[in-house]
């Protein structure tokens, strides 16, 4: 088995972490990271993870990061549900590869914004909602 791609725990890391990762032999791509499309970052390439659900949007491309120890049987089902519908989208690292990366860009960090802002406002409000209820 070889190791090409690593997620790092509850999606942090930092320079030291991205150092470890870049003197591991044949671990060049890393499942984090926030953009629209792949880019390449430090060294390495990255491909986008910044849901842990089946994205809303058809906007680029990324990874889906599940949790399914934190999720219900129903939310497991509605997911398997959802997955049959857009299955057809799926690709395979290596197709990734061949794609290519890219150097971030101005509209990568504008999407970046955006999904940090949007995600805020949802952690914002679950907050007030469980305050006033």
């Amino acid at each position: 088995m070889s190791v090409r791609s690593y997620t790092f725990p509850n999606h942090g890391f930092d320079e030291l972490c991205l150092s470890c990762v870049r003197d591991l032999e044949g671990i060049n791509y890393v499942l984090d990271g926030v953009s629209f499309r792949p880019f390449r970052q430090d060294g390495l390439g990255f491909v986008p993870q910044y849901s842990w659900d089946l994205p809303r949007f058809g906007v680029g491309l990324n990874t889906v990061c599940l949790h399914p120890d934190m999720m219900s049987d129903t939310e497991i089902d509605a997911f398997i549900s959802r997955l049959s519908k857009v299955k057809r989208k799926f690709v395979s690292l290596d197709d990734v590869i061949a794609s290519g990366f890219h150097e971030k860009g101005l509209l990568d960090w504008i999407f970046e914004i955006f999904i940090r802002i949007s995600f805020s406002g949802v952690k914002v409000l679950k907050t007030l909602m469980t305050k006033i209820w």
